[in-house]
């Protein structure tokens, strides 16, 4: 059983406590998939190697395969986004505009 001490922690720490311990393949099915997208920023959608900085949305690596398969699959292209997405476009631009215009230098 897990004691109350052990659910302090994050989410990722209690599932890999509870797995350990959970005989039921149901639970630990769904705290594998829980687990799964709470990192999804982190990880390649396709090829699940670790990116190089994380981000807001999924998205692929830098192979050529999973860029492909992540355009065809998703249609993740800058024209679907403005088609679809306006608004989070529209905000992409102006900040990456701001962006390229300041004088931080990074």
């Amino acid at each position: 059983m897990i004691s109350h001490e052990e659910l302090t922690g994050t989410v990722s720490d209690i599932q890999t406590v509870y797995l350990e311990d959970c005989g039921n393949p149901l639970i630990k099915v769904m705290l594998w998939m829980s687990n799964y997208i709470e990192k999804s920023n982190k990880r390649c959608v396709f090829c699940h190697e670790e990116l190089e900085e994380s981000s807001l949305k999924m998205r692929p690596c830098t192979k050529d395969m999973c860029e492909y398969i992540f355009e065809e699959t998703f249609k993740g292209g800058v024209l679907s986004e403005l088609k679809h997405f306006t608004t989070e476009a529209h905000l992409d631009l102006s900040l990456a505009s701001k962006a390229i215009s300041s004088q931080r230098v990074t």
